[in-house]
């Protein structure tokens, strides 16, 4: 059987075009994601199951999840247009990378959107979900958060092997963004070094077994912008 409902479209209000989308939501990869900065306001990501049918519960996991947690509420619709508040303000736990289960009560719907307020207890952080899932009952939630380590198993990366990460500048409209050298300053950076080791060139050396932060930073100018990737290394 399926181990979850089919999301025929997703769609939201706000996001990073042609890079953090809302697709990226639903392509079963905890390492792609959508973004959409709150700054404030609220946020929304939209489901369409395709038809009306029962939802029993959903899960949720949220861009480093386990550093960050994620505030949203949950409303359904039959037609995409007129909502009814489904569950009131949840978190994600911020503790996990993996998908956490929200109960949705057997409900029957078509749509159904995730109204989202940033991370953090403030709720100004910026929206970052991974995955979203919707199950029709509980075997079929069971059945899936039981393929979660094969589904989400990291790259198999070994000790000893080097790495090189390439960088891409890409601007808020999803376009492409010139790192002109001369004008922008990159630095790498490693959590720990005694799992993987990184040079101001992007060459990775992976030492031991374990999980380590890889950090890029881009300088231009006022201009700082910071993304980074969890590496694991098994023997």
């Amino acid at each position: 059987m399926p181990t979850w409902i089919h999301v025929t479209y997703v769609d939201a209000n706000d996001g990073y075009a042609n890079v953090n989308t809302p697709d990226r939501t639903i392509d079963n990869d905890l390492n792609t994601r959508w973004s959409a900065t709150s700054q404030g306001e609220v946020n929304w990501i939209r489901y369409d199951l395709g038809n009306k049918v029962n939802v029993h519960s959903m899960s949720v996991s949220g861009y480093l999840g386990n550093e960050r947690s994620y505030n949203f509420e949950v409303e359904i619709s039959d037609d995409g247009l007129y909502w009814q508040p489904l569950l009131p303000m949840q978190s994600t736990s911020g503790t996990t990378l993996f998908p956490e289960m929200f109960q949705l009560g057997d409900v029957q719907t078509r749509f159904i959107r995730l109204q989202s307020y940033g991370y953090g207890p403030t709720k100004d952080g910026w929206n970052g979900f991974s995955e979203v899932r919707f199950y029709t009952n509980q075997e079929q939630a069971n059945l899936d958060a039981s393929k979660w380590d094969e589904y989400f198993a990291p790259s198999s990366n070994k000790v000893g092997d080097q790495l090189k990460l390439s960088l891409k500048g890409v601007s808020s409209d999803g376009t492409d963004y010139n790192l002109n050298p001369e004008t922008t300053s990159i630095a790498f950076f490693t959590d720990n070094a005694t799992i993987a080791q990184v040079d101001q060139t992007g060459s990775i050396v992976l030492v031991r077994e374990g999980d380590a932060r890889i950090t890029v930073m881009a300088t231009q100018g006022d201009v700082v912008r910071i993304s980074s990737l969890i590496i694991s290394v098994s023997n």
